[in-house]
């Protein structure tokens, strides 16, 4: 991982990349131009009156209406992946839509910062007998983030995290990938879709009348075997962590070397300068035996710029 806790001062002003609009006035304190929380962000929504709509969708998921805004923790026992609190971690399978597919790299990154934590996070510790205490947990995280109005357009925020947090590895890196998670979702909304709960949340979720399986979701993770691209079977049992975050996610290979995936670290220009040039890097896991990692990603042999 290239992104190392000195680096934090460039990530201060991490912000969505679109503005949101909240569906409840925010307060701004006399005398400041933004408000400061601490907490954690989903959970401040929801205690916020951001709640889920459910009756405002069709079965394929576009906008009956103008009704739905913003509603995150909708995504909770959702599709394979949208899972939180008590549920987590349990993500797994192939995302059944785009918004399975934000909870998807929402919920690996945080499993990256479980796992990185053991390295990177300085209040975690080993002790004698090999069990670690004060580890960062994701799920449990409370950071601080500043609510910044946009003057020009009336009930439009900015939400980014503030300069305190820059200096602790575990409320950092929460930080990102939350707003990520945020700024992902909002850019669906905006779209004109929502999530398709007839067909998504699962039965024990507000009563909602889907007949949702999880079982349909085949593991992706903690084993199980898979083809290589050369066509010979191997067994992947080994998580491999891959890029900076707000971008790191997990892909897996097998503890004794015997496929030919790995992981491809590259500057994406384009995410930079949504990000206020904040330096990081992409992951995305490639073949070895077919592909090369460029400047720009994985590409076939040959196709390097």
């Amino acid at each position: 991982m290239k992104l190392l806790l000195a680096s934090f001062s460039s990530f201060l002003h991490i912000k969505t990349t679109e503005s949101i609009r909240l569906p409840f006035p925010v307060q701004i304190p006399d005398g400041h131009s933004e408000l400061t929380v601490v907490g954690n962000l989903v959970g401040w929504l929801s205690e916020n009156g951001v709640s889920e709509i459910t009756n405002s969708t069709e079965a394929n998921g576009m906008l009956r209406n103008g009704g739905l805004t913003l509603s995150l923790p909708l995504l909770t026992k959702y599709g394979c992946w949208c899972v939180r609190g008590d549920d987590y971690p349990g993500g797994k399978g192939i995302p059944r839509d785009s918004f399975d597919q934000a909870c998807k790299m929402h919920h690996m990154a945080f499993d990256c910062i479980i796992e990185d934590a053991l390295d990177l996070d300085p209040n975690c510790l080993e002790d004698a007998n090999g069990d670690y205490s004060g580890c960062c947990n994701p799920t449990s995280t409370e950071y601080s983030w500043d609510i910044v109005p946009n003057l020009s357009i009336p009930g439009d925020y900015t939400i980014q995290c503030t300069d305190e947090v820059s200096s602790d590895w575990c409320q950092s890196s929460t930080c990102m990938v939350d707003l990520k998670f945020i700024s992902d979702y909002w850019e669906l909304t905006s779209n004109g879709l929502a999530p398709d709960f007839t067909s998504y949340a699962h039965p024990d979720h507000s009563g909602n009348p889907s007949t949702f399986d999880t079982a349909d979701c085949p593991s992706t993770g903690g084993g199980g075997g898979g083809t290589q691209s050369g066509g010979e079977y191997v067994d992947f049992d080994t998580r491999v962590c891959c890029g900076d975050y707000p971008y790191r996610f997990w892909y897996l290979t097998t503890s004794d070397g015997s496929d030919d995936r790995s992981c491809c670290e590259y500057v994406d220009i384009g995410l930079q300068s949504e990000y206020g040039n904040y330096a990081f890097f992409v992951g995305a896991m490639y073949h070895e035996n077919t592909q090369a990692c460029c400047d720009d990603g994985p590409k076939v042999f040959g196709s390097c710029p």
